[in-house]
């Protein structure tokens, strides 16, 4: 009787079992991207929106920025979020108090809105902005 052939398959290194459990296709990559996307474009325009519900005509422009404008996020970039306050809408001085508990309150409303992705707030008053247009 002839002696049986066996093909053994060879080895596969650690590197490529890590490849191979890795592996996405491209289309399973822009699924992700494309969710990602949407869900950061969602939280940004819940976050406008409570942000002019409870400041109305303080509120000048709400606006993205960062990674996710750019479209050069990774996974787990927040969502950056700029918000300028209209402080000549008002006959009283914007303090430095006013301005740090506006901050706080609008940290507070990113918050509610989850972690993931995360909302990250910046802002500034018209004055500060056009300050800072005005010098750079």
């Amino acid at each position: 009787m002839p002696a049986k052939k066996t093909s053994k398959k060879p080895k596969k290194t650690a590197k490529e079992k890590v490849k191979e459990k890795v592996k996405i296709s491209k289309a399973e990559i822009e699924k992700k991207r494309k969710t990602f996307v949407a869900d950061s474009a969602t939280k940004a325009k819940q976050f406008a929106a409570m942000v002019r519900d409870k400041f109305g005509k303080y509120i000048r422009t709400v606006f993205l920025l960062g990674s996710i404008a750019r479209t050069d996020f990774v996974a787990g970039s927040d969502v950056d979020v700029y918000v300028i306050f209209d402080d000549t809408a008002t006959d009283k001085p914007f303090t430095s108090d006013m301005r740090e508990g506006l901050y706080n309150q609008l940290c507070e409303m990113a918050a509610k809105l989850g972690k993931e992705p995360h909302v990250h707030v910046q802002m500034a008053t018209v004055t500060e902005f056009v300050d800072g247009i005005r010098t750079a």
